[in-house]
């Protein structure tokens, strides 16, 4: 059993590791050119939900998958309050997006040790309803760009 206090700082450091890696992203991404459609889906959408199960996984807690939701959860909240004003903006919508999505992912890859009575064919159909989901709202949101842009 892992101690609460232990569970906290855990989560607190999940979300320093994002924090992190969102610094070393900005700075390579500025030195390329900037931020753009593509950079933003590929850092809201793989890097952060990528990161946060691996920063659970490298500090060795007992419960990888409440770790990694807190730390997104405390991520995410420093960041909307952080940025509040450019929210309505495109890449305000894709980080409100990539809340829902990232905590999605993290329940599909974390699905067979939530339930470790489900087969491993179940964990792949979930695997593909989550490639699925994310083909769609990627589809979704360049519909939306293109709307907006018009």
């Amino acid at each position: 059993m892992i101690k609460p206090g232990r569970q906290v700082s855990a989560s607190l450091m999940t979300a320093a590791i994002l924090f992190a890696c969102m610094a070393v992203f900005s700075l390579s991404i500025t030195r390329l050119g900037g931020w753009n459609l593509i950079s933003a889906i590929a850092f809201w959408y793989i890097v952060v939900p990528v990161m946060a199960n691996l920063s659970s996984q490298i500090l060795k807690t007992n419960n990888h998958f409440k770790t990694a939701i807190v730390g997104i959860l405390v991520f995410y909240a420093f960041v909307f309050f952080m940025t509040y004003k450019q929210l309505d903006t495109d890449f305000g919508v894709i980080m409100k997006y990539s809340l829902g999505s990232s905590m999605f992912f993290l329940f599909v890859y974390h699905y067979d040790r939530l339930f470790p009575s489900r087969s491993r064919a179940t964990r792949l159909s979930w695997i593909a309803i989550c490639i699925g989901v994310g083909v769609g709202v990627l589809a979704l949101l360049i519909v939306g760009f293109n709307i907006s842009r018009s």
